[in-house]
């Protein structure tokens, strides 16, 4: 599992009919090793996950939901893996501005800092199989919200 906080900036209409920006800090639990109690009815054995969590206050969790069309995220299941945000020095609540791959003068104003998944393994059951020695993974993924 590793887990990583975002801070966006969201806007927020007053009383007054006037919009307000504030920041919100995000927590993301991203993968790990884990399994459904037994007598539950999706139980498949304990494995490496990668479902993503995000939660605004640590007490409230809520699951993000794979992309449309999709039944599952686009990373495989894992543990032992690395996550980091790439944000501004300057200010947390924005990604880096000029990356890589755009325009000189592209900005990302609107855009919050892209969070990065990297390398682990798979572990666990997988259908008949049990995989005892971690699968190691060298790939890498990234999102705006998980």
């Amino acid at each position: 599992m590793c887990a990583v906080k975002q801070v966006r900036t969201v806007a927020e209409m007053t009383d007054n009919n006037e919009t307000i920006a504030k920041t919100e800090e995000y927590m993301y639990v991203i993968g790990g090793f884990a399994g459904w109690p037994r007598d539950y009815l999706r139980w498949n054995g304990e494995r490496t996950r990668n479902d993503v969590w995000t939660s605004l206050d640590g007490k409230l969790w809520e699951l993000v939901m794979p992309p449309p069309g999709e039944n599952t995220m686009p990373f495989v299941g894992r543990g032992r893996h690395a996550c980091t945000t790439w944000q501004e020095p300057k200010d947390s609540s924005r990604g880096v501005r000029k990356s890589l791959g755009h325009a000189a003068n592209a900005t990302n104003d609107d855009l919050p800092a892209k969070i990065f998944l990297s390398g682990g393994g798979y572990i666990g059951s997988k259908g008949n199989t049990e995989v005892y020695a971690l699968e190691g993974y060298v790939d890498l993924f990234w999102s705006y919200n998980g």
